[in-house]
Parts: C-alpha cells; sequence; structure tokens
C-alpha cells in the first residue's frame, strides 16, 4: 500500500511525513499549482522508465533520464521552498548515481520515493499550502495582465531552462525586473548570447541551469566566457 512508504524504511531511510510537507506561506500558490501540476507528470514518468529498466525493455539513456527527473525535482523544489521533498530527491540522486555504471536501477526504492511525493503532493492539492482547507490555486486569481509601461527597467534577461515549469516560474519572477528572453537547451542559449553580442544588447543577467541534455550548463557558461574574452569583456563589464 502506498500509505506504509511515509512510515516504514526504504532502502535504511524513512521518508517524512507527507502532512508536514507544506511550502511556506509567502510562496505564491501560482507557483506551487505549476509545480504540483509539473511534478505529477515527472512521476509518471519515472515509474514507467524504472519499470523498463526492471523489465529490461529500456533504452541506453533510461537511467539518464531518471537522473534527470531526480535533479529536476530536487532543484524545483528548493527554489519554491519544498526543503523536505529537495533532501528526498537529493538522496535519491546519490542512490542512483551509485549504481548507474553497474546499469542496475534501484527500481523498490525509487517507486517508494515516488508513492511519498505523490502523497505530498494530493495533500497539498486537497489541502492547500496554508492548510485552509482549498485547493492549490482555488484561493488566488489568475494573475492580472501587465499593466502598460509597468516595466520601465532596461534590464535584459536570458533564462535558459529545459524544463517548462522551471522557465515559467523563472518568467513570472523576472519579468518585473526586465524584458526575458527564453533558451530552452545550451545550444540555444550560445546562439542567444552571440546574437546579443552581435547586436551590442548585451543581457544584463542570465539564469543558466546546470544539468541539460546534450550542453550543460558548464559548457554553456565556458563558451559564454570565451565568447566575451574573444569581443575584450571583462569582469563586470
Amino acid at each position: 500500500m502506498k500509505e506504509q512508504h511515509s512510515s516504514k524504511e526504504s532502502a535504511g531511510y524513512v521518508f517524512p511525513d507527507p502532512r508536514k510537507t507544506v511550502p511556506p506561506k509567502d510562496v505564491k500558490n501560482e507557483f506551487v499549482h505549476d509545480f504540483v501540476l509539473s511534478w505529477k507528470e515527472m512521476l509518471m514518468r519515472l515509474e514507467t522508465t524504472a519499470l523498463q529498466i526492471e523489465s529490461g525493455t529500456g533504452d541506453d539513456d533510461s537511467l539518464g533520464k531518471i537522473k534527470r527527473i531526480l535533479h529536476t525535482i530536487k532543484g524545483d523544489s528548493a527554489v519554491v521552498g519544498f526543503p523536505a521533498i529537495s533532501d528526498v530527491f537529493h538522496r535519491a540522486e546519490d542512490v542512483l548515481e551509485g549504481l548507474i555504471e553497474s546499469s542496475k536501477c534501484p527500481t523498490e526504492y525509487l517507486l517508494s520515493v515516488k508513492d511519498w511525493l505523490e502523497q505530498v503532493l494530493n495533500h497539498i492539492h486537497m489541502d492547500g499550502a496554508d492548510g485552509s482547507g482549498a485547493a492549490i490555486g482555488a484561493a488566488d486569481s489568475p494573475p492580472a495582465a501587465e499593466e502598460k509601461g509597468r516595466n520601465e527597467s532596461t534590464m535584459r534577461v536570458l533564462i535558459v531552462e529545459d524544463d517548462f515549469t522551471g522557465r515559467l516560474m523563472l518568467q513570472k519572477m523576472m519579468s518585473a525586473y526586465g524584458d526575458c528572453h527564453i533558451a530552452v537547451d545550451g545550444k540555444e542559449a550560445v546562439r542567444a548570447f552571440r546574437l546579443a553580442l552581435d547586436s551590442g544588447q548585451l543581457y544584463d543577467l542570465i539564469l543558466l541551469d546546470v544539468m541539460m541534455p546534450e550542453m550543460n550548463g558548464q559548457e554553456v557558461l565556458k563558451e559564454i566566457r570565451r565568447m566575451e574574452d574573444e569581443a575584450g569583456i571583462k569582469g563586470l563589464d
């Protein structure tokens, strides 16, 4: 039964009580709602991929897919204010990392992690972030359309994030401070930076995800620094 996973040890670990895993009261419900929907979809992919590995029908990147899911949920939960979720998924990353080279998958443990987070999300969705009994998102009306002239800043922001929910949250947060441009992967980020460099309209801030397929954040950063060096841009220029 799923209820057992919240109280018994799994792989030597006792999961936190899902009923007490709630975000801080100052977190906007619209953000939590977006994360709940995104995480539920990722948990379905986590279960499907883990079971494919267990049955021998997974592909060469199956463990990599699971690793990216764990990493994404860990990072998202830390940003939105769920330290307990972040801790659980950080540990799950460590468990998986120890087995990647042997191509083994701790399926039972991963399914326990999935079941635990589903309990957390169901509790949050039913009871609301503030414990009022309202569903997440129900208490808050959709954000009003941006007022004309509200953003008078000339700040230019590049958001580099391969996860849809992460992009949405960052764009909502940063749009109050400047014009936001989006890149969905590392290669697109490099192209966006090159265009900005060539046009003389450099970005004031780049929010760069670290773990992305094909070209990760560290590789993007090195390429950006290389282009800056070529253009004579140093330090805080």
